[in-house]
């Protein structure tokens, strides 16, 4: 068999001019990062930061319509990835944590990417790589919708419903 890969070179920083509308509007793990708003200084980004707290409503599908990718690099372990459900329902390519639940949700390289969070030169190649390539990030949005349709969609809960139902009665009337 042959080797595998080598790793992505580290990405560079920012480049504000090409991605001036790098944002944050989820914050669900401040404690644990420290203060976001002095790492974007440090990084010359705080002009670009946004700290919304806690979306929900017509204020998250805002955010979700606003994002061009949407990041989920959680540090926990989380047992299913709502959160990227509904970006990608709102056809977001999303990059999250290969970590729990986000793994069953997010199709590596169909939908989004899964990266070890703590390996932060492979999160920003990815985030990078969803801005600076439109094309691709259509293309990852497009099929995320459609997995999360087929995931949760009502016609496919209809389908699972009516197959479990159909199950049952049928098992009724054999015994």
């Amino acid at each position: 068999a042959p080797p595998p890969p080598a790793p992505p070179p580290p990405a560079p920083p920012p480049d504000k001019q090409r991605m001036p509308r790098l944002r944050r509007v989820r914050d669900y793990e401040r404690e644990a990062l420290g203060n976001p708003d002095a790492l974007a200084a440090n990084l010359g980004l705080a002009d670009g930061l946004v700290q919304a707290g806690w979306l929900s409503g017509e204020e998250l599908a805002a955010a979700y319509r606003l994002a061009d990718v949407v990041a989920t690099p959680s540090l926990c372990f989380e047992s299913f990835g709502l959160l990227n459900l509904e970006a990608m329902l709102a056809r977001k390519p999303v990059v999250a944590s290969m970590w729990g639940g986000p793994s069953d949700v997010v199709e590596d390289g169909v939908t989004g990417f899964l990266v070890n969070p703590l390996q932060v030169g492979a999160l920003a190649e990815r985030l990078t790589r969803l801005l600076r390539d439109p094309a691709l990030a259509r293309r990852l949005g497009e099929a995320g919708r459609a997995r999360a349709e087929g995931m949760v969609g009502v016609p496919a809960q209809r389908d699972r419903t009516l197959h479990e139902v159909s199950a049952h009665i049928a098992a009724r009337l054999t015994e």
